[in-house]
C-alpha cells in the first residue's frame, strides 16, 4: 500500500494529505465535544447525588434522629451561628443538614403539599428568589405523593436544577407537622458554554480542522496553478526556444521554472552553435564534393585521352588500310564527344543530373567499349570474346552516355 502511494503523483499526495488532516481534525472536534458532554453528564450526576444526599439529610434532621447530644457537650460554631439566624426548629435543621451539603438549597413541606421552610444556598437564610421559589412549590406538591426518593431535572424561568423530594414516614417522629423534604441546585447553564475551559478543546479542533482544510486548499490551489503555468511556459518553450516561463508564486516552482528558462537559454545558444557548425560543414562538403568530382573527372579525361594516343600511334607506325583507318578515326571521334560530355557534365554540377533517355543496343555498346581496349588485350596477350545469348540484339531504354562511362 505505501509503495502504491509513494508512486502516486504530487496532486494525489497533496489531496490525501488534505483530506487525512481534515477527518483527524473532525475526529479531534468531535472526540472534545463528547468530552465536554460526558463532563457536562458526569458534573450533573454529581449534583444530582449531591441533592439527594441533602434531601437524606434534611430528612434526618425532621425526624429528630441528629437532636440526640450528650449532656453538657458544647455546640459546634456553625450551629451556634444557625442557632443565632433561625429562631424556629424546622428552620435549623434544615441549615443544620445543609451545612454537611454545601451550595445546596432545600426546606421542608407540610402535609397539604405547601411549603413548611426552606433555607436558600445562595442567601444563608429563608429568602429565596422567585426560580427558588418556583422549585420549592414544585417540589413541596411531589413530595408528598412520592413513594420514596426522587431526583428529577426540571427547568423554572430558563434555569434548570436537579430536585430531589421524599415524603417522611408517618410513624417517625415529625418536627413541626413536615410531611416531606426536598432538595435543589442549579445545573450548568449551558451544555457546552457554560465552562469556558470546556468550550477550548472543542472550539481549538474546530478552528483547527477549518484551518488545516483552508491552508490544505490553498497550497492545493497554488500549485496546481503553477503547474499549469509550468505545463504552459514548457508548451511554448517546446515550439521556441526563445519564449520563457513566468515564475509562479509558489518558491519550489519558482525554482524550477528558473532552472527551466536557463536550460532553455543554454540549448538556444547550442541549436546557435550547432547551425553555425553545419553551415560550416556544408561549404566543406561542397568543397571535398567539388575535389571528387574533379577527380572523377580527371579520371575521365585521362582514359578517353590514352584511348586517343594509342590509337594516333598505331595509326602512325605504317601503313594501314582504309577500314581500319576509318575505325581509328571513329574511336577518337567519339572519344572526343565523350570529352565533350565531360566538360559539358562540369558545367551542369550546378543543376539536378538529368537522364537522356533512349533506345539503346547492348551489343553494339559493349562492343564499342572492347574496341577501346582491343589494343591493349591485345598487347597483353589477353583475348577477349564477346558472346551473344541470341542473335537478335538486345534493346533497352536508358542513358547511353552513362552506361558508357560505366
Amino acid at each position: 500500500m505505501w509503495w502504491r502511494f509513494n508512486r502516486a503523483s504530487l496532486r494525489t499526495k497533496l489531496l490525501v494529505l488534505t483530506a487525512v488532516s481534515f477527518i483527524s481534525s473532525s475526529i479531534a472536534f468531535v472526540s472534545a465535544w463528547r468530552a465536554v458532554q460526558t463532563s457536562y453528564l458526569f458534573a450533573a450526576r454529581q449534583v444530582e447525588q449531591s441533592v439527594a444526599q441533602a434531601a437524606r439529610e434534611i430528612a434526618r434532621e425532621a425526624t429528630g434522629s441528629e437532636k440526640l447530644r450528650p449532656e453538657g457537650r458544647p455546640l459546634p460554631p456553625h450551629e451556634r451561628e444557625i442557632r443565632a439566624r433561625f429562631a424556629d426548629e424546622p428552620t435549623r435543621a434544615v441549615a443544620r443538614a445543609l451545612h454537611r451539603v454545601p451550595e445546596i438549597s432545600g426546606g421542608l413541606c407540610r402535609a397539604e403539599g405547601t411549603l413548611l421552610t426552606a433555607v436558600s444556598a445562595d442567601t444563608k437564610s429563608t429568602a429565596l428568589s422567585p426560580r427558588e421559589r418556583q422549585a420549592s412549590d414544585w417540589a413541596c406538591q411531589r413530595a408528598i405523593a412520592s413513594p420514596g426518593l426522587q431526583v428529577v431535572e426540571v427547568e423554572f424561568g430558563g434555569e434548570r436544577f436537579a430536585v430531589a423530594f421524599q415524603p417522611l414516614a408517618e410513624d417517625e417522629e415529625r418536627s413541626a407537622s413536615a410531611a416531606g423534604v426536598f432538595a435543589f441546585r442549579p445545573l450548568p447553564r449551558a451544555r457546552l458554554f457554560a465552562d469556558p475551559a470546556s468550550v477550548l478543546m472543542p472550539v481549538g479542533s474546530l478552528l483547527l480542522a477549518i484551518g488545516l482544510a483552508l491552508f490544505s486548499f490553498a497550497t492545493w490551489r497554488e500549485w496546481r496553478l503553477g503547474m499549469r503555468q509550468l505545463e504552459t511556459g514548457l508548451t511554448e518553450i517546446a515550439r521556441d526556444l526563445g519564449a520563457r516561463i513566468e515564475p509562479p508564486a509558489s518558491a519550489e516552482l519558482g525554482a524550477i521554472s528558473r532552472a527551466i528558462n536557463e536550460l532553455a537559454a543554454d540549448l538556444q545558444a547550442k541549436r546557435q552553435r550547432e547551425a553555425e557548425l553545419e553551415r560550416s560543414l556544408a561549404r566543406s562538403e561542397r568543397l571535398a564534393s567539388l575535389g571528387r568530382v574533379a577527380a572523377g573527372i580527371a579520371h575521365e579525361v585521362r582514359n578517353p585521352l590514352a584511348a586517343m594516343k594509342l590509337k594516333i600511334q598505331l595509326a602512325s607506325r605504317g601503313e594501314q588500310d582504309r577500314e581500319k583507318l576509318a575505325r581509328t578515326f571513329a574511336v577518337l571521334l567519339e572519344e572526343i564527344e565523350r570529352l565533350e560530355a565531360l566538360v559539358q557534365k562540369l558545367l551542369d554540377l550546378s543543376r539536378s543530373p538529368r537522364l537522356e533517355l533512349g533506345q539503346c543496343v547492348i551489343s553494339s555498346l559493349v562492343s564499342d567499349r572492347l574496341a577501346l581496349i582491343a589494343d591493349r588485350c591485345a598487347r597483353a596477350g589477353v583475348e577477349v570474346v564477346l558472346e551473344r545469348a541470341s542473335e537478335a540484339d538486345t534493346v533497352v531504354e536508358a542513358d547511353s552516355a552513362k552506361l558508357a562511362q560505366a
